[in-house]
C-alpha cells in the first residue's frame, strides 16, 4: 500500500498532467478551467447547504476535459475525508479554497465567507497536492521519531509493548497505536502510558 506521502504525489502528478494538456490547447485565459463557490444561496434542488457550499466548475477547453478534471477532484476528496453527506468533488474544492486562501494564493480571484472564485483549478490542485504530500512526509518523520525513541526506553526496560500495555493497564491495540503513531489517545490514557516508563506526558509527546 502506498504511503499518503506517494498518494499526495501520485494526485499532483495526474494534476499536473491535466494543467500542461489544458494549457497546450487553451487559446483564451477564460478556456482555463476555473471553480466558483457559493456558501450562501441554498438550492430547493439540492437540499440544506453543505458546510463546504456548492462549487461549480466553469470554463474547460472541452466536456471530456471538465468531466476528467471532476473525476480526479472527486477521487482527490475522497483520499481527503469528505464527510457523510457532501460530494467528494465539492469537499475537494473547498479545502482547496482554504488552502490557497492560507496561503494568499494568486490562483485565488476571490475570497469571502458566502464564496470564492478559483483560476486556473487544475495547476491550483496540483500545488495543493504537493503541499499534503509535504505535511504527510512531516508527519511520518514525527511517527518515526516517536517510535524511536519509545523502542528505545521499552528495550531499556526489557518491555514488549505488550507488557508495557499491561503495565499501563490499557488495551495491547492502544499501546502498540500510540507507538505506531496511528492514533492518539486520550490525555488520561496517555499519562498512563507515560507512568509505565517512568516518563512525563511532556516527554511522551515529543
Amino acid at each position: 500500500m502506498s504511503s499518503q506521502s506517494d498518494l499526495w504525489k501520485e494526485f499532483g502528478n495526474e494534476f499536473a498532467r491535466l494543467a500542461r494538456e489544458e494549457e497546450g490547447i487553451a487559446r483564451k485565459k477564460d478556456q482555463l478551467l476555473g471553480a466558483l463557490s457559493d456558501c450562501k444561496s441554498a438550492s430547493p434542488f439540492h437540499g440544506p447547504l453543505p458546510e463546504c457550499g456548492l462549487w461549480n466548475i466553469s470554463g474547460g477547453v472541452s466536456e471530456n476535459f471538465q468531466a476528467r478534471f471532476r473525476a480526479l477532484a472527486s477521487r482527490a476528496g475522497v483520499a481527503l475525508g469528505s464527510p457523510k453527506g457532501t460530494a467528494p468533488e465539492d469537499s475537494w474544492l473547498h479545502h482547496l479554497y482554504l488552502d490557497l486562501r492560507e496561503n494568499d494564493s494568486k490562483h485565488l480571484i476571490v475570497a469571502s465567507r458566502d464564496g470564492g472564485v478559483i483560476s486556473r483549478v487544475c495547476k491550483a490542485s496540483g500545488t495543493f497536492c504537493a503541499r499534503l504530500e509535504r505535511k504527510a512526509l512531516e508527519a511520518n518523520g514525527a511517527q518515526q521519531t516517536r517510535e524511536a525513541f519509545l523502542r528505545q526506553i521499552l528495550d531499556k526496560e526489557g518491555f514488549s509493548v505488550n507488557d508495557w500495555a499491561a503495565r499501563a493497564k490499557v488495551d495491547f491495540h492502544t499501546a502498540n497505536d500510540y507507538l505506531k503513531g496511528k492514533k492518539k489517545p486520550y490525555p488520561s490514557t496517555l499519562k498512563k502510558l507515560a507512568d509505565a516508563l517512568g516518563r512525563t506526558v511532556a516527554e511522551m509527546a515529543e
